[in-house]
C-alpha cells in the first residue's frame, strides 16, 4: 500500500556567519530509494531543490504523512501507518464539513464586501437601550434576547443585508 518507510527531518549546526542551520528532509522507501529536499539550501544545493529518485506521487505521500501543523515532522517507520489513518481521517472531514464552511465563508465574504462598502455592524445590548426606558429594548426585541446586531449604513441608518446589497448594487 505504502511505499513510503520513515520521513526524518535533519537540522544542522548554526553558521557562524548566517547565525542559521540547515534544514532538511529525508524520505526513506521500502525499496531503500532516498529523497532529500534542502528546506534551507547550503553551498551545494538551493533551498527547495531537491534530490534523490523518488517520484513526485511519494513526495506527495510524505508530506501527507509528515507535516501538521505547517511544519514537517519526523515520522519514523512504526508510525507511518498510524499517521496514515490520520491523514485519512482529515482527508473524509475535508470533504464532510465544507457545507458549513462555505456557509460561514459567504456570510464572511457578504460581510467584507459590506465593509468595504461603508457599511459597519453594530452590537446593540440592553445597557445600550437605558437612555429611552428601563424597558425599551425589551419592548423592542424580547424578553429572551440579551443583544442584537445591527447593520448600519454609511449614512448612519439601520438597514438589512438585504437593503445594504439592493443600495450597493443600485450605486447608492
Amino acid at each position: 500500500m505504502t511505499t513510503i518507510k520513515d520521513v526524518r527531518v535533519w537540522h544542522g549546526r548554526k553558521n557562524r556567519k548566517s547565525n542559521k542551520g540547515e534544514a532538511r528532509i529525508y524520505v526513506h522507501t521500502v525499496d531503500n530509494r532516498e529523497g532529500c529536499l534542502y528546506l534551507t539550501g547550503n553551498p551545494w544545493n538551493a533551498k527547495g531543490s531537491i534530490t534523490g529518485d523518488l517520484t513526485e506521487a511519494e513526495w506527495q505521500e510524505a508530506r501527507a504523512i509528515s507535516i501538521w501543523d505547517g511544519k514537517w515532522h519526523t515520522v519514523y517507520e512504526n508510525e507511518i501507518h498510524r499517521q496514515q489513518q490520520t491523514t485519512t481521517t482529515k482527508q473524509y472531514k475535508a470533504k464532510v464539513v465544507p457545507a458549513a464552511t462555505v456557509l460561514g465563508w459567504k456570510r464572511q465574504q457578504k460581510n467584507n464586501y459590506l465593509r468595504n462598502h461603508g457599511y459597519r455592524w453594530q452590537k446593540i445590548t440592553e445597557e445600550d437601550m437605558d437612555a429611552f426606558g428601563g424597558n425599551a429594548f425589551n419592548e423592542i426585541y424580547g424578553y429572551r434576547v440579551d443583544h442584537v446586531w445591527e447593520l448600519i449604513a454609511p449614512g448612519g441608518r439601520v438597514v438589512t443585508v438585504k437593503q445594504a446589497l439592493e443600495e450597493i448594487e443600485a450605486g447608492k
